[in-house]
Order: structure tokens, then sequence, then C-alpha cells
């Protein structure tokens, strides 16, 4: 199964990222994929201190967006929407 998830989905621009599971590593880079597949936003978590990452994309324009980590050695991706 996912070990991310992304909600509320669809959502305004303003969104929660959870990680969940047992995780290997307390270090998990993500970045957010626009539809043209472009990086606008990346960062990481360090599950060490929070499962959770609040995220703020409310310049971005709505659409079709893409999630992108590696957890435990997996890609994974989750899409989501921004619908002002």
């Amino acid at each position: 199964g996912q070990s991310l998830s992304v909600y509320p989905n669809p959502n305004s621009g303003k969104l929660n990222i959870r990680i969940n599971g047992k995780i290997e590593n307390s270090i998990i880079p993500y970045s957010i994929i626009n539809n043209q597949g472009i990086i606008i936003s990346f960062g990481q978590f360090n599950t060490s201190v929070s499962n959770n990452i609040n995220l703020d994309l409310l310049n971005q324009p709505e659409g079709l967006y893409i999630l992108s980590a590696t957890v435990n050695g997996k890609k994974e991706l989750v899409k989501f929407i921004v619908q002002k």
C-alpha cells in the first residue's frame, strides 16, 4: 500500500501530506509536480519530528498535481487536484 496520503483532495491550495506506516529513514525528500511535469515545490519530511506536513500552493493555478517521494526505497506518486 501507499505510505503517502494527501488531504483534502481536491483542495483549495492548502493541503496536508501524511506519511503512514513504518518508515526506515527519518528524512524523506518530496517534490510537487504540475501537469506540465515541472517541479513547483520541494522539501523534505523529517519523520522524527512529525509525520505530517502542511503545504501552501495557493499561488498555483487550478489543476492536477503529483506528489512524488521515495519512501523505504520505493518511489510513490500521489495525484491531487487544486480547485479554487
